[in-house]
């Protein structure tokens, strides 16, 4: 069975801006789209839908493997519109597994248009021979809309040492199988030292 792997990267990268988003999940501030990589796409989609909405996810521990392992429902998402990350929390440092994306209805596009000019043109006014626009073609009106569309995302926290050697992403079939790697757990015993006991005041 063919299946799309890759490991997570640690690649250094500046963080885009925050953008403004109405989420009924109320995202944390690390919730941000990689627009330096998706462009003008994400601003369509976020033109007819400025909500987020969050895949279906399964999680459980692994006990022979000490592992922690997560499958997410992504039907019909391309591995080129994923944007996995390991991130740390402004507000409490707190470490995830960072999963963004988008997905379009079957019968859309999001479709990039390339405006040629002739070099020796001396309009200013007129785009130059890089410059890109972007459309959103939808061809009808849906009589019925069930499926869910546009962006979405997941937190997956991870303990703090969680590096991106210890996170292997499949996507494969319409699922993604994330495995992290975890560190032997705790005793009973140091569980109950860790404990402290928070007074009312």
């Amino acid at each position: 069975m063919a299946s799309l792997e890759h490991t997570v990267t640690s690649k250094s990268v500046p963080p885009p801006p925050y953008p403004t988003l109405v989420s009924a999940s109320m995202l944390p501030p690390m919730a941000v789209a990689p627009s330096t990589s998706f462009g003008g796409a994400i601003q369509l989609l976020r033109a007819q839908n400025r909500v987020f909405y969050q895949p279906r996810l399964d999680c459980h521990y692994d006990k022979a493997t000490t592992s922690l392992k997560a499958t997410i429902e992504l039907p019909g998402v391309h591995r080129e519109n994923l944007h996995i990350t390991l991130v740390d929390s402004a507000i409490n440092h707190v470490r995830s597994l960072s999963i963004w994306g988008f997905m379009l209805p079957p019968y859309s596009s999001i479709s990039g248009v390339t405006n040629i000019e002739a070099t020796s043109s001396t309009d200013e006014s007129q785009p130059s021979a890089s410059s890109q626009s972007h459309r959103f073609d939808m061809p009808f009106q849906y009589m019925l809309r069930e499926r869910k569309y546009g962006e979405f995302y997941r937190l997956l926290p991870v303990p703090s040492e969680t590096k991106s050697t210890d996170v292997l992403v499949v996507l494969d079939a319409g699922v993604l199988y994330i495995t992290i790697s975890l560190q032997e757990p705790l005793t009973q015993e140091e569980v109950d030292a860790s404990r402290e006991v928070i007074s009312l005041s």
